[in-house]
């Protein structure tokens, strides 16, 4: 039940994103192969400068992979997660 949670919350935050011109998911989706976490990166956008620039909007990330990774977990909300991609909005002018 906790994996099939959180994977609709990956998912629920993968639609988000594809929504965000530029906005590339480098992270597997697939049954056999996904996971927790969402990488992703910006088209024209230093995934560095990026990751920095969401911390500094209180936007909880890392960067790896060569992209921005957002790792929802079970207690995140959708709320939660629509205020990072408002954000990531903000931040890429889309």
């Amino acid at each position: 039940n906790v994996r099939d949670h959180l994977f609709a919350k990956v998912d629920y935050l993968a639609n988000a994103l594809r929504n965000v011109p530029g906005v590339a998911i480098l992270s597997a989706l697939d049954e056999r192969r996904r996971s927790g976490i969402l990488t992703f990166r910006v088209e024209g956008q230093h995934s560095q400068e990026l990751y920095k620039a969401l911390m500094a909007e209180q936007v909880v990330c890392a960067s790896r992979g060569g992209g921005v990774r957002f790792s929802p977990h079970f207690y995140t909300t959708e709320r939660a997660m629509d205020q990072a991609v408002d954000r990531l909005r903000k931040l890429i002018g889309a």
